[in-house]
């Protein structure tokens, strides 16, 4: 079966590359001049690949990336450099952030030998007329060794502009240089039950790096995402417990963040959240906004921490009311005695918006980017100015 591409280009320089070098092995090639026109081809017709030029993203980077997570289809993404370094790099974390499968990225001027081994190596990833991101044995052999890189993106508490914890994000790295963001490692996770063990080697890593930074006398939360599937086996905690204990590390400094959407509503784990909380672990509801969390749950599991969706800070930022709502629910949280979490800080005016929402700290690549865990270390010493 065929691999299809779909080359998003305004200028057309990428358009006649990509043709040179696909007429070497036969790939059939597409093309959209706009992301728009290119996410009306994807609701209708299948691309094993996008190569998307940075010029097609638009000015707004954040919303060109959206659009392309929420259109995309799945596919695996090549960004194309427009010449700038620092714009390709921030397009490059903030695709991880949303999920897009990225592949990689090609620099100016456009070579006809490295395009024609990118898309050979698209071309090998097909296996059955079918393309995954990312493969089975692949995933199970990187469990075991390298293959899992956590990122640490800081959070800011805003009454001292101090970093105060970090967010361990899951990254992937394939033998094939390939770095992939959550959604490709989360889906295959689920598909073939390894979400315990994929929680588990992400709590393990957060431990290993609390137990190296404590023998440097640092001290700063990490929270690691754990799913409702997680939460419902019966020696979940018992677990945490072991791992925060080979690595020396105190439970305060595990935060475990529950997504909203993933609890259930009917059988909440109220049962394995509080056993947590009694074992001195930090717990906190995450993407709340984006999910079905009812007041009764926030009444009933001890949360420590509330993190408001990205998506509720947007739409606060061009609507007054959504900011009603928001304002309401950072009312909320704080009343419950939380601490109130802006998710996706991207702009000085939203950073402006959850300050005067009340908003008790904020994250987002306006604070600073997913790091890896050396670059994390040092920002603890010298972070970058805060608007």
């Amino acid at each position: 079966m065929d691999t299809h591409i779909l080359v998003v280009d305004a200028t057309g320089t990428l358009r006649d590359a990509a043709h040179r070098a696909s007429s070497q092995h036969g790939t059939p090639i597409a093309h959209a001049a706009t992301l728009d026109q290119a996410v009306e081809v994807l609701a209708t017709e299948h691309y094993d690949a996008l190569l998307v030029h940075m010029g097609a993203l638009g000015a707004d980077l954040e919303s060109g990336l959206q659009a392309l997570a929420r259109g995309g289809k799945g596919a695996s993404v090549v960004l194309v450099s427009d010449g700038d370094p620092a714009r390709l790099a921030h397009a490059e974390d903030m695709a991880l952030a949303y999920s897009i499968n990225l592949l990689g990225h090609l620099e100016p001027p456009l070579n006809a030998n490295d395009l024609t081994d990118l898309l050979a190596g698209i071309m090998d990833r097909r296996v059955g007329g079918d393309s995954p991101v990312l493969m089975e044995t692949e995933f199970v052999r990187g469990l075991m060794t390298d293959g899992l890189t956590p990122l640490l993106q800081p959070r800011l508490d805003l009454a001292d502009n101090r970093v105060s914890s970090f967010e361990v994000l899951a990254r992937w790295r394939s033998p094939r240089g390939a770095l992939l963001g959550a959604g490709a490692v989360l889906k295959l996770a689920l598909e073939k039950g390894y979400m315990d063990v994929l929680t588990y080697r992400m709590l393990e890593l957060a431990a290993e790096v609390q137990g190296r930074w404590a023998g440097e006398g640092v001290s700063v939360p990490l929270s690691v995402n754990v799913d409702n599937r997680n939460l419902a086996k019966p020696d979940f905690a018992d677990v945490v417990a072991s791992l925060a204990s080979q690595f020396d590390v105190p439970p305060a400094l595990l935060r475990l963040e529950v997504q909203d959407s993933s609890l259930d509503l009917d059988h909440p784990p109220i049962d394995a959240i509080k056993d947590l909380y009694d074992r001195g672990f930090s717990l906190a509801l995450d993407d709340f906004g984006g999910g079905f969390a009812t007041l009764i749950t926030l009444a009933d599991i001890p949360f420590q921490a509330l993190l408001v969706d990205r998506a509720f800070i947007r739409a606060a930022t061009g609507s007054d009311r959504a900011r009603m709502v928001l304002e309401c629910a950072v009312e909320l949280g704080r009343r419950l005695g939380l601490s109130v979490v802006a998710e996706g800080v991207e702009s000085a005016d939203q950073l402006a918006l959850v300050r005067e929402a009340g908003f008790s700290h904020a994250q987002g690549y306006l604070i600073a980017p997913p790091m890896p865990v050396e670059k994390a270390r040092a920002y603890l010493d010298d972070p970058h100015p805060i608007p």
